[in-house]
């Protein structure tokens, strides 16, 4: 496993990052209700599962591909408070969790450079794996301190969180099967082998 040219992540990371600032862009500019999850905006569909997955797979340094993810965010975050000066739609609560979470997606991505076959499968089942890890952890993250420490409550945690979950895996899904596709291997593969 060697590293690809940066040119290919910088793309990936800078779509990933417009496809979280675009939402926040369209409240600025046209007024767009960002604080109503059952909008007709897509939540959650975004390349960022996919593309960390992606860097765990083909980036030769672990700990680059972890902090891809982190930095990420972390810019993402900076870029959704300058666009609305929200501090509460930057820093959301549980952010910290987050940052954590987020770096575990190229840890699932992790050996899947090195499958010859079928890795198209192996990375839509780990991309999958993730998304519901993820679902899972953030909200039982988030449950202690928005929720009532009852059933009701943790049963309404994850209800309000479903809306965000249909297109995450959606998206994670349909982004991991371009990246790990037969042509996105072989891109990443071609990269590696100019980098050298």
């Amino acid at each position: 496993m060697q590293t690809p040219k940066w040119k290919l992540f910088v793309v990936l990371w800078a779509y990933t990052l417009f496809c979280w600032v675009f939402p926040y862009i369209l409240h600025r500019g046209a007024g767009f209700d960002v604080a109503d999850p059952f909008s007709s905006y897509p939540w959650g569909f975004s390349p960022f599962y996919a593309v960390a997955m992606f860097g765990g797979a083909f980036l030769s340094s672990r700990w680059m591909a972890v902090a891809l993810p982190v930095v990420a965010y972390a810019a993402t975050n900076t870029l959704i408070l300058l666009v609305t000066g929200q501090t509460d739609w930057a820093l959301e609560s549980g952010i910290w969790v987050n940052y954590a979470l987020l770096a575990m997606f190229p840890l699932f991505g992790f050996g899947l450079a090195n499958r010859r076959e079928h890795l198209l499968p192996h990375a839509l089942g780990r991309g999958l794996a993730a998304s519901v890890a993820y679902f899972i952890l953030s909200n039982l993250a988030c449950f202690p301190s928005m929720y009532p420490h009852t059933l009701a409550g943790f049963t309404e945690c994850y209800l309000k969180a479903l809306p965000f979950f249909g297109p995450a895996v959606a998206s994670t899904l349909a982004f991991t099967a371009v990246l790990f596709s037969p042509l996105g291997a072989r891109v990443a593969q071609s990269s590696i082998s100019a980098s050298n």
